[in-house]
């Protein structure tokens, strides 16, 4: 299980704005090009993520729940964020990012 979420991270972390993309490539609401960037960030597969984490590292569980929290418009959490700028793309509100962002929560209490 470690080294499969070494993995997942190492090929689908977005490194300018952080968060994790659902797959290599993932061409759904792309903008631009994409040099260097496995798709758009997802609040859903970063929640997943933290929820990992929070059974194994909570320092970085708060991490993820933080870089969450700091990516909501208006405490709305959209589905995916640009991953040039951090803006919201998509569903915003979505409410399963929400739900992810609260069973996250509700694991680290």
């Amino acid at each position: 299980m470690e080294s499969t979420v070494r993995v997942v991270e190492e090929k689908l972390w977005v490194k300018n704005v952080g968060g994790l993309a659902r797959y290599e490539n993932d061409f759904y609401q792309r903008i631009g090009e994409y040099k260097d960037v496995p798709g758009n960030p997802w609040i859903i597969t970063t929640m997943w993520l933290a929820q990992y984490y929070a059974k194994k590292d909570r320092e970085k569980a708060l991490q993820l729940l933080n870089w969450a929290r700091k990516h909501a418009f208006s405490g709305l959490l959209p589905e995916q964020l640009n991953p040039f700028d951090g803006s919201p793309l998509s569903v915003i509100p979505l409410l399963w990012s929400h739900a992810e962002y609260l069973k996250t929560y509700m694991m680290l209490k």
